[in-house]
């Protein structure tokens, strides 16, 4: 009876210690619920559910290590939920969204499960908000678009622009807001981020590498541009919606996560000195 008590007494702690989480969950269904939706009705905004699997990939391979418990994790997260409270009341989505990733951030510093850079994964997956892709639109995808059709006719096609919409014999195919690139912005920038924590990074390691593969968004768009705009050449103009609606960030997504892993980590021991 003694050693199934020693047994029992460990899962007992590891499920207290998910407790919180779940408290976290349930205060801030009414905006997961939302982000839902989102995801579900706008096919721009998913690239952003990648962090979602980076963040289980994180758990997955360091078990959510205890690091030392941080009291002013408190603050954030106090001030995440009030974020998230004054986002809903003010019909803000992107304020009460980015309130889950603060609160998250605090609470991690509170619980000190999981760390720090771990836990920060959760701000890649908030999309970006309608009203910046129609701040930068339509002038960024009729640039992107201008400099894929002039890559593509170079290769032979024969398209031509009409205003945001690509022609050519074989049919049209027209350019929207998230062609411009910035749905990947978070997707890539998570993905930097997750190769930091499998270098054994610190978070300016994670941070600096999240940046690198942010910026890279803008020449990846245009080659995804330059496919769509040959696959509308070759007849097949249905084709090249469908690439630059999913087929782009899933291949980037997969090609990016499986050169991540092929990396490996600088070592066997993942350090958290200085994560939290």
């Amino acid at each position: 009876m003694k050693m199934l008590s020693t047994e029992m007494a460990p899962r007992e702690s590891l499920v207290a210690s998910w407790l919180p989480w779940l408290g976290l969950g349930v205060a801030v269904s009414p905006v997961l619920a939302s982000m839902a939706e989102t995801f579900w009705r706008a096919p721009h905004s998913r690239p952003a559910l990648l962090a979602a699997v980076l963040l289980a990939f994180a758990l997955a391979r360091t078990g959510a290590p205890s690091v030392p418990a941080h009291r002013d994790g408190g603050v954030g997260l106090a001030l995440g939920l009030l974020m998230v409270v004054f986002g809903l009341a003010g019909e803000t989505e992107f304020v009460a969204r980015l309130g889950i990733p603060v609160a998250a951030l605090g609470l991690a510093r509170l619980a000190g499960r999981p760390d720090a850079r771990t836990a920060a994964l959760l701000f890649f997956a908030v999309p970006v908000p309608a009203t910046l892709l129609m701040l930068v639109s339509p002038a960024l995808e009729l640039q992107l678009g201008r400099l894929a059709l002039l890559a593509a006719n170079g290769l032979g096609a024969s398209l031509e622009l009409s205003g945001r919409t690509w022609v050519g014999t074989a049919g049209r195919l027209e350019l929207t807001p998230p062609d411009n690139g910035l749905p990947l912005v978070p997707m890539l920038a998570g993905l930097g981020w997750y190769a930091g924590l499998r270098a054994a990074g610190d978070l300016r390691t994670c941070a600096t590498r999240a940046l690198a593969f942010g910026v890279i968004t803008i020449p990846l768009q245009l080659a995804g541009l330059v496919v769509a705009a040959c696959l509308l050449w070759a007849g097949s103009p249905d084709a090249g919606h469908v690439w630059l609606s999913r087929g782009l960030w899933l291949t980037i997504a997969v090609a990016g996560l499986v050169w991540i892993e092929r990396q490996g980590p600088r070592s066997s021991t993942v350090s958290h000195g200085g994560a939290n």
